[in-house]
């Protein structure tokens, strides 16, 4: 029974559309490699969103912080149901898997101790460290300068500042040499198998210098002679002095002053640069274990986007109803965006209805519906709430969309999808 206030309504028209309704598409281009549905097959909705969230915490697996859990086989097994349909995909799989051991990879040598490289960074880069890098920088930029001005002070002393046309090399040696011997042996005579005319020399040049050795006509070869011992002794001094200057010439000019001056204007802006990078690179050091830690995140979000690219390829309903449609089957092409399956929720429906109807009708008004479907006597009652309301003063009509509940006490739809009531045998009551 209807409320005591309730007025009638002159239905002009009513037909049903579904609650909910979804074309399914794949967000990339490719080919369609296995279908698991059919039309009138059951669905059940699954919520994307929380696999997304499991890809993008980049869990590892337990006890192992260098690989991650999600790689193409765990993504495949994660769907509760297969899905409906899957998109030629191989090539995906194996990027992904590679990255998953890239990163393995980068973690074992870099990632993997975080707390170790900061400590050496900071030792051998910070410049608070006696002997770190940017110190030993400073202090090579000094002895270049010093270098530099020496060099500087020494041509000028020297007066070689100007251009350099012949190059003089000067060798000044001194040798003094002292050697002496003793040999044994039995002199019967000094005479014995000499004559007088033997043992007479040539006198030494004028001005000659023998040191402290005594010739007499006796001895006259410098030799000692104990002829109680029967021993020859002989001593030699000597002594020369080379003097050799070199020149020379050549086509090619130098300027060794002009020179070291430009060498070390190199020195230092080549110190410059390398202080500067050692400056900006040293900028992050107080920070450096979140920096490894941003870096290794990043690496992890070019993963996360290869997963969710995998994903991409599987299609899946995102709300539970039954499929009503199948516009793509394997081999077939998919452009992005194009349909490939239609789902329709008819649990809940929507009765798009004109009414004729004195009096306003507001959005939340209870409206119930009674009619005859397909000419059977017994009377079907759907009560339903108006969700959309237009209005026209003119003719006192309305567009009305109502949303009513499609199952029976049962379980089973009483309207049929796309159904259009007869108005003759329909009433509809207003709250």
């Amino acid at each position: 029974m209807g409320s005591p206030h309730a007025k009638h309504g002159k239905p002009v028209s009513l037909h049903v559309k579904p609650f909910k309704i979804t074309h399914l598409c794949f967000e990339v281009d490719g080919i369609v490699d296995k279908s698991n549905v059919e039309l009138g097959q059951q669905v059940t909705a699954y919520d994307l969103s929380t696999l997304y969230a499991a890809l993008r915490s980049g869990k590892t697996t337990l006890g192992d912080d260098s690989r991650l859990v999600y790689d193409a086989e765990t993504i495949e097994r994660a769907f509760p149901a297969p899905p409906l349909v899957i998109l030629r995909n191989e090539i995906r799989k194996t990027a992904l898997n590679q990255a998953i051991n890239a990163r393995q990879n980068a973690y074992f040598s870099k990632y993997g101790h975080i707390t170790d490289i900061s400590a050496l960074m900071n030792l051998y880069y910070s410049p608070s460290v006696a002997h770190s890098k940017p110190n030993r920088l400073a202090s090579l930029a000094v002895l270049s300068a010093d270098q530099a001005n020496q060099l500087k002070m020494a041509y000028t002393a020297d007066k070689r500042l100007g251009v350099v046309k012949n190059t003089v090399s000067t060798v000044d040696s001194a040798t003094r040499s002292i050697d002496s011997s003793v040999a044994s042996g039995r002199l019967d005579h000094v005479g014995a198998g000499f004559t007088s005319e033997d043992r007479i020399l040539p006198a030494p040049p004028e001005h000659a210098n023998w040191g402290n050795f005594h010739f007499n006509d006796d001895n006259p070869m410098g030799l000692s002679i104990d002829e109680s011992s029967n021993e020859e002794k002989t001593s030699v001094l000597g002594s020369a002095h080379e003097f050799q200057a070199i020149m020379n010439t050549d086509y090619g000019y130098r300027i060794p002053y002009l020179e070291s001056q430009a060498q070390d204007h190199r020195a230092q802006i080549s110190l410059m640069d390398e202080r500067f990078v050692q400056f900006m690179s040293a900028l992050h050091l107080p920070h450096i274990q979140q920096v490894l830690k941003n870096e290794l995140e990043s690496i992890d979000r070019d993963i996360y986007k290869l997963q969710v690219a995998l994903v991409d390829t599987n299609l899946i309903s995102p709300i539970d109803g039954v499929v009503t449609g199948i516009y793509k089957y394997p081999g077939d092409a998919v452009h992005s965006g194009e349909p490939v399956v239609r789902v329709e929720d008819s649990n809940t429906i929507l009765i798009l209805a004109t009414l004729v109807y004195r009096g306003p009708i507001a959005i939340g008004t209870h409206l119930t519906i009674e009619t005859h479907l397909f000419d059977s006597p017994k009377s079907k009652k759907l009560v339903g709430t108006a969700v959309s309301v237009r209005g026209h003063t003119d003719d006192e009509s309305w567009e009305v969309i109502i949303k009513a509940n499609n199952l029976d006490t049962k379980g089973k739809t009483i309207l049929p999808i796309g159904y259009r009531f007869d108005y003759d045998d329909t009433t509809v009551l207003i709250n």
